[in-house]
């Protein structure tokens, strides 16, 4: 499946009078609130995993036009150190960056991307009727995904799925 967002696509099977369509819908956010809104879930966690990866990027895209990459890639490294999500603490480990001051701008963007993780969090709890434990497996994954083509890191972020 393609990682951008002009290209993830959802496979869908539609079945109206026992005859079944399979259609490939664009990412957009009038399907992912109706899947929410319906409790659709993905066919798979990974599948769950990847869709939150989008969401998640959309999410802090604001906070990166706001600050820039540098300065979220800071911020986003200092939150996995103090939250400790295993993949996405696995594939920052040796991550260094500079230490952000504690500035206006500072704590905006960590409330900003602390919200958004607890807003998909609460996605996956609420909407889509995950346990607390899958919940944060998925959106570990999630992050892990996109810290990884975000902070361009080669690392195996599956391995911990399951």
């Amino acid at each position: 499946m393609c990682f951008q967002r002009a290209c993830f696509k959802y496979h869908v099977t539609l079945m109206c009078r026992q005859v079944i369509s399979d259609v490939r819908i664009p990412h957009a956010a009038p399907f992912t609130h109706w899947s929410f809104e319906a409790g659709r879930r993905m066919h798979t966690t990974e599948n769950e995993a990847e869709r939150f990866e989008v969401l998640l990027g959309e999410k802090l895209r604001p906070v990166e036009d706001e600050v820039g990459r540098t300065y979220l890639q800071a911020i986003v490294v200092e939150i996995v150190r103090q939250l400790q999500p295993p993949a996405t603490t696995a594939l920052l480990a040796d991550r260094y960056l500079y230490r952000v001051a504690a500035t206006s701008s500072r704590s905006r963007a960590i409330l900003a991307v602390e919200g958004a993780l607890k807003a998909l969090g609460a996605n996956l709890v609420r909407e889509l009727a995950y346990t607390r434990e899958q919940a944060t497996t998925i959106l570990d994954q999630a992050l892990a995904r996109w810290a990884a083509r975000y902070f361009h890191v080669r690392a195996r972020v599956d391995q911990d799925a399951t």
